[in-house]
């Protein structure tokens, strides 16, 4: 391996671990607290730059190992050939949906001062993240299924084929448990902290709505893309920017959107 391709490994995990433990001062609290509504105060601060800094550590690890993973080909130089496949090519994103999933399952512990309130609240996972999102995550996944079977049935590129299934598996796993967990974490007592953690849950939500999308639409663009190209290689083309849709859909969902939890009235226990 040469060091120009060593390069093109190392620069990228720099990166993602630079965002990931940089600082966060208080005009990007701020910033953050603006869009999920979070209340700033003595208890909260701590609580919101600790939590934020583990999600972004536990998805930086996951983009690390899928990084990885898919520049197996330029790691191994001339043995790369047979890692060179969209199995591998796809693995970055995948890693980094089950470290979005990862980071959700790891703030599912009860928090200091939590109490159960099952039978005195109602929480959706529509409080924390638009419902028309989820479909749009939804859909993509069922556009990359019906998508395998048109390959499978062209006889299409089956390396492909391979890829969009895991795509479809790892993205209906982190949707469907990424969003079971979200409204079903423990409530803490305390008005303030329960409001900081309500929104570090939406925040959740959103990344895991954002990444199954992008799986999705990467799915898509892999399996009707290869069914298109049995017929016309150039008709293809085309299909590639589902990959670049899914990704803008993510980062619109992660960085630009304003959310505030919803509130419902409390029921009777």
């Amino acid at each position: 391996m040469d060091t120009n391709n060593l390069l093109l490994v190392l620069v990228p995990i720099v990166v993602v671990w630079a965002l990931a433990l940089r600082p966060l001062g208080e005009t990007a609290l701020r910033r953050w607290a603006t869009r999920y509504g979070a209340p700033l105060d003595e208890r909260t601060r701590p609580l919101l730059r600790r939590r934020i800094h583990v999600g972004r550590s536990i998805r930086a690890t996951g983009a690390t190992v899928g990084i990885l993973v898919s520049s197996l080909p330029a790691l191994t130089g001339t043995r790369g050939s047979s890692f060179n496949i969209p199995i591998v090519q796809v693995a970055w994103l995948t890693a980094i949906a089950v470290g979005v999933l990862a980071a959700e399952l790891a703030a599912g512990r009860r928090p200091a001062g939590s109490v159960r309130r099952a039978s005195l609240e109602v929480r959706q996972v529509g409080d924390y993240v638009d419902r028309a999102d989820i479909g749009i995550a939804g859909v993509a996944l069922a556009a990359t299924g019906a998508g395998i079977v048109a390959a499978l049935i062209t006889n299409a590129a089956a390396d492909r084929v391979l890829a969009a299934t895991v795509l479809v598996a790892v993205g209906a796993t982190v949707l469907g448990f990424g969003l079971r967990a979200v409204p079903h974490r423990p409530l803490a007592g305390d008005a303030s902290v329960r409001a900081a953690d309500e929104a570090l849950r939406s925040e959740g939500a959103h990344h895991i709505v954002g990444v199954a999308a992008a799986l999705g639409f990467t799915g898509a663009a892999e399996t009707w893309g290869a069914m298109v190209a049995v017929f016309s290689a150039g008709a293809a083309i085309p299909f590639a920017l589902g990959h670049l849709v899914g990704l803008g859909i993510w980062w619109a969902l992660v960085h630009d959107t304003v959310w505030r939890v919803r509130r419902h009235a409390a029921q009777p226990s």
